[in-house]
């Protein structure tokens, strides 16, 4: 969020009054994070085996779940792309929207072989009040259409009902797709419809977003085999989910990636400027991108391929709100850096950070400062008079001991002062690009005790793989990590260490039947928040040996 200044937009508006449709599998009605986040929606799939709730069209959008996944479990795709949207902030629960005084209109138009373009359409004609199957309309229609869907297939028949629903006066975003190509992917390519691309964390195209014509603005969308920031997390989405491969529903929170997980980012920020500005028009909508004021440009200067109008600007594009609706703010300067803090890992040398304004009025930042006491260098590389621009971030290895190591740099300003960490690991005596022999821990959550563990299996692309039989039902939470210094602990500093789904914040697993695809990331990091380290227990396994 702090990636398109969304912090400072908040302080503007969060949204109050205007409706997000999303058109997706529906919504799990039942998440803590999005209770009084919702209005009514419809349920679009017309195939009663395709839907998996045992009829056609119904008032109902709750995901009953799609069993699209490997391991038998449903994607809740579209819990996803709500709860980026607006789930319920303040709450002391879970993650926030991005326009989080909105509401979500639940369409469910994805089932369990995907979605029809004529259910889409039908969702998208009740979305903007038009005529549908469903022969009603909502009290009142959607501000902005969040589109997490599409195909390679164009219509005629299909175009002509985005130009109508535009023409109702709704913004309509979509998902230019994941397949890193220039292939026209719809709806995003029809001139009705934004198409949302995706960046990193450092700014850059993710590597699976689409590029062409049809981009017309990017925004975060992670990369999850990535962590830039060193915060032991994938680089990528967070946001509600849920789970029902053990055979019950269980409300959860996930790490995504994709041009779906960047699309409700930009339907957020149209939704924060329908706020200020409720007569906004969809072609006022295309002037202000055009003319940059809603973005920050990257790439080559103005519109290009790769990055469309530029990275959605939240700050921007709500004050750009506010002036066309006759109530101007008084833009002030922000400073912001990207990437907020950097992992160097074990093999990386320097990295680029870039410090610019990200509001309006006048910025001066000051020479940065670090605190590593030789081992870290920051050096311009593109810098303007103003101290803004880009920087080249190095480390250096030599005659430093194994082990991880930490430093801050620090940048000034007129408007204020910002901290970047910086993390660095000496690690001799692993491979390049290793993260050390795993060890899985399926630990009891209440006492911490490793009810079982097992050696992973290194495979040829740098993954591990892990199989733990026999274990007793209960309740239970995974771990991973190294044990460089054998002494039957993972996790201790200088130690990769992971856990499902995320290790600020670790998942309990209902253990009823056979369970697989929990899938998630081992790295290094400097502490581990929240927890000390997982012991193994006395008959635990040792290096080299299996159980």
């Amino acid at each position: 969020y702090p990636q398109i200044n969304l912090p400072q937009a908040w302080d503007l508006t969060t949204g109050t009054d205007a409706i997000v449709a999303v058109i997706d599998t529906g919504v799990v009605l039942s998440h803590p994070d999005l209770q009084g986040q919702l209005v009514a929606g419809y349920d679009f799939i017309s195939n009663p085996s395709n839907a998996g709730d045992g009829d056609g069209i119904d008032a109902n959008p709750d995901d009953p779940g799609d069993g699209t996944d490997p391991g038998g479990g449903s994607s809740f795709h579209g819990t996803h792309i709500a709860g980026t949207v607006a789930a319920a902030t303040s709450n002391s629960v879970g993650v926030a929207g991005v326009a989080f005084g909105a509401k979500v209109m639940p369409l469910r138009a994805l089932g369990r072989f995907g979605g029809t373009d004529y259910d889409i359409e039908q969702a998208v004609r009740y979305a903007a009040g038009l005529p549908n199957d469903s022969g009603t309309v909502p009290p009142r229609r959607a501000d902005v259409i969040n589109l997490s869907v599409g195909g390679p297939g164009f219509s005629t028949a299909t175009q002509a009902v985005y130009d109508q629903a535009r023409a109702a006066g709704v913004v309509i975003v979509a998902a230019v797709g994941n397949e890193g190509s220039s292939t026209p992917f719809y709806p995003a390519a029809f001139p009705s419809v934004l198409g949302v691309g995706a960046v990193d964390i450092d700014k850059a195209r993710a590597p699976y977003s689409n590029f062409g014509t049809a981009v017309d603005v990017v925004a975060p969308g992670g990369n999850t085999a990535r962590d830039v920031n060193g915060d032991g997390k994938p680089d990528g989405v967070l946001s509600t989910a849920a789970s029902d491969s053990g055979g019950t529903l269980v409300n959860d929170y996930a790490i995504w990636q994709g041009t779906s997980m960047a699309t409700p980012h930009v339907a957020g920020v149209l939704a924060l400027m329908k706020s200020v500005a409720p007569n906004l028009t969809p072609q006022d909508i295309d002037t202000l991108l055009a003319s940059g004021a809603l973005t920050e440009d990257l790439g080559t200067p103005g519109r290009d391929e790769q990055f469309g109008d530029g990275l959605i600007n939240a700050y921007k594009a709500v004050i750009a709100a506010a002036d066309s609706a006759g109530r101007p703010v008084n833009p002030m300067p922000i400073l912001t850096i990207s990437p907020a803090a950097l992992n160097f890992g074990i093999s990386l040398d320097s990295q680029t950070l870039t410090v610019l304004n990200g509001g309006g009025g006048e910025l001066i930042v000051n020479p940065p400062t670090e605190d590593s006491g030789g081992w870290l260098s920051v050096t311009p590389t593109q810098v303007n008079a103003d101290g803004t621009g880009s920087y080249t971030v190095a480390v250096r290895r030599d005659n430093l001991a194994d082990g991880v190591y930490s430093a801050t740099m620090t940048f000034t300003s007129n408007v204020d002062t910002i901290s970047v960490g910086v993390i660095m690991q000496v690690a001799n005596h692993l491979s390049v690009g290793s993260v050390g022999q795993q060890y899985v821990l399926l630990v009891k959550p209440d006492s911490g005790e490793t009810v079982k563990d097992v050696a992973g299996q290194l495979q040829p692309d740098g993954r591990y793989t892990f199989t733990l039989s026999d274990i007793p039902a209960g309740t239970y939470q995974l771990f991973a990590g190294s044990d460089a210094n054998n002494d039957l602990f993972i996790c201790d500093a200088g130690e990769s260490c992971g856990a499902y789904v995320t290790l600020d914040a670790p998942v309990t697993i209902e253990v009823d039947r056979d369970r697989c695809d929990l899938d998630f990331v081992s790295g290094y990091i400097v502490q581990l928040p929240g927890v000390q380290t997982a012991a193994k227990h006395d008959a635990g396994i040792r290096r080299g040996t299996n159980q």
